[in-house]
């Protein structure tokens, strides 16, 4: 009897290890970095400079949408995207916060298109 117990310890043990290993392993394969949590971390340099941070999340958000069709655009068409030229897009019409927001937010728009 007191085999017996041992043996279902051992495996109650085992089993609990193995749940618990298999749910951080599957928990730790889907956690990515939100938009919203890049958007600020890529924004907070900004707040100090002309347009401040604000201006750069207003970038980030217009070049996310942008990232996110031309992602799909890419995915459907089969075609070559190329990261688009701020300077020529938007010249000294807007801040180099809003800029960099926008670049940064495409590049995200676009990885979240193919994960999505």
């Amino acid at each position: 009897m007191l085999i017996l117990m041992s043996n279902q310890t051992k495996i109650s043990t085992l089993f609990k290890l193995l749940l618990v290993g298999g749910l951080i392993l599957s928990t730790s394969s889907k956690v990515s970095a939100l938009p919203a949590d890049i958007r600020e971390e890529t924004c907070l340099q900004y707040e100090s400079q002309q347009g401040g941070s604000a201006d750069c999340e207003n970038g980030f958000n217009a070049g996310y949408e942008v990232g996110v069709s031309a992602g799909k655009n890419y995915r459907s068409n089969n075609s070559q995207p190329s990261e688009p030229d701020v300077e020529k897009e938007f010249g000294d019409s807007v801040t180099t916060s809003y800029k960099e927001g926008y670049l940064s937010g495409y590049r995200v728009g676009f990885q979240d298109s193919y994960q999505n």
